[in-house]
């Protein structure tokens, strides 16, 4: 399946973020650690990208809740039998700030990378690659649109609607696909020429030489005026200097396996629920059943999935191992693992891993958290009759998060405040 391997090029995954918006899932886990798609994570997708495409040896760049992250690669990559591994789990090594002193942690994502800049001497290419968005990449296009132009820095772009344009680095590029302006999160973004409503953004995956890198990392690290930001600093400076500068056109990456490119920025609540609902679509645009690039990950013992006695209607509904239904109703909905549910009706919703739903229930429009942090055997309990996403003031008093577009967001601390879990021997 893998018949390529990309040489002399390092990698970096950028895995540290702090996924306020994405807050309470968010709470007890890195950012590319949320659960996408019922069995994988955010992070899952990015890694079997770069594995495909001939990658190895990625230093995932973590800071806040890494544990989180960490314990799922380790269980989803176990090394090779060479001996050697797939990827390297890059804790912040330290920084003397010239202002701070002695700092124990990333000061921004082009500081992170320049505190492993020691991993990198003796390849020509970097890659550095978003670890909390979802995309498939066939990463060895971007490699090689970047050598045949001899760029110092490319860039993988693609077109955002303008409103949404606020979030992201926005371009101005020539008909080569020169860049020639490059500003982070703007106020009042540019728009694509001939392309109203639209603008050129970045996703976060940058291809450098090298010695670039090295020499604008080495000189922003000392630079006291500086956000130590790939996108407000370091990318603006290569543009001001006159070097090569490319934006590689995301539109032209089409995975094995897709019928079009996908990305997406899942960094809200209302963004990640309606990649969600893609999914449980007929015809999504992200394909996870391909066998031309499966997306692997954690291996467990769990049994497959049961429908039990009764009356059951489920249609649009992505289900992970171990889960049990009984006399329900379930409807574009996306399952994780080991959840139980009893005579109840669930719709558009996002149930995670260890959940119990007692008979009675409703729930609508719906993400319940669970404690990542519970062992095998505890599952938490949606008790008997209970109604979520149908009374908005209830929802709000339970502690319950509603988004703009009324998805009610179940914590997983309210379980733990009211003792709803049990341990199942």
């Amino acid at each position: 399946m893998v018949s390529k391997i990309l040489p002399n090029v390092s990698v970096f995954a950028l895995a540290g973020g702090d996924g306020n918006r994405l807050q309470p899932l968010t709470d007890f886990r890195a950012k590319p650690a949320v659960p996408f798609g019922g069995k994988w994570i955010i992070f899952d997708l990015v890694l079997w990208s770069l594995y495909y495409s001939g990658l190895r040896d990625v230093g995932v760049l973590v800071q806040r809740n890494a544990v989180s992250l960490a314990d799922h690669l380790a269980s989803a990559w176990p090394r090779r039998p060479d001996g050697g591994s797939y990827f390297r789990v890059l804790p912040p090594e330290g920084f003397n700030d010239p202002i701070k002193g002695m700092v124990r942690e990333y000061q921004g994502t082009a500081n992170a990378v320049y505190q492993h800049l020691q991993s990198v001497h003796r390849r020509d290419d970097v890659l550095i690659v978003a670890g909390d968005h979802l995309y498939k990449a066939d990463f060895s296009h971007f490699w090689e649109f970047h050598k045949g132009l001899n760029a110092d820095l490319t860039v993988m772009a693609t077109s955002v609607p303008v409103e949404e344009a606020k979030r992201y680095g926005v371009m101005v590029t020539e008909p080569d696909c020169n860049v020639t302006a490059f500003c982070e999160k703007p106020q009042a973004p540019c728009e694509i020429p001939g392309k109203p409503g639209l603008s050129y953004c970045s996703m976060g995956v940058y291809l450098f030489k090298r010695e670039v890198l090295e020499a604008y990392l080495t000189k922003d690290a000392y630079n006291e005026n500086s956000s130590h930001d790939f996108g407000r600093d370091i990318i603006p400076a290569m543009i001001a200097d006159g070097l090569l500068v490319y934006a590689f056109p995301f539109s032209e990456n089409v995975a094995p396996g897709q019928r079009e490119p996908y990305w997406r920025d899942v960094g809200t609540i209302d963004a990640y629920w309606q990649a969600h609902m893609d999914l449980c679509s007929d015809d999504p645009h992200l394909n996870l059943f391909t066998e031309s690039w499966p997306v692997g990950t954690v291996h467990d013992s769990a049994p497959p999935l049961k429908i039990g006695g009764g009356d059951s209607i489920i249609s649009n509904t992505q289900m992970s191992g171990f889960c049990i239904i009984t006399q329900s109703v379930v409807r574009y909905s996306v399952f994780g693992r080991r959840i139980n549910v009893t005579d109840s009706l669930i719709e558009q919703s996002i149930l995670f891993d260890q959940l119990t739903v007692e008979p009675g229930c409703v729930l609508q429009k719906v993400i319940v958290d669970v404690d990542p942090r519970y062992e095998i055997y505890r599952r938490a309990v949606i008790p008997t009759g209970t109604k979520i996403g149908v009374d908005r003031e209830l929802d709000l008093s339970r502690g319950f998060t509603i988004t703009e577009s009324g998805v009610t967001v179940v914590p997983s601390t309210w379980f733990e405040k009211n003792s709803f879990f049990i341990d199942v021997l």
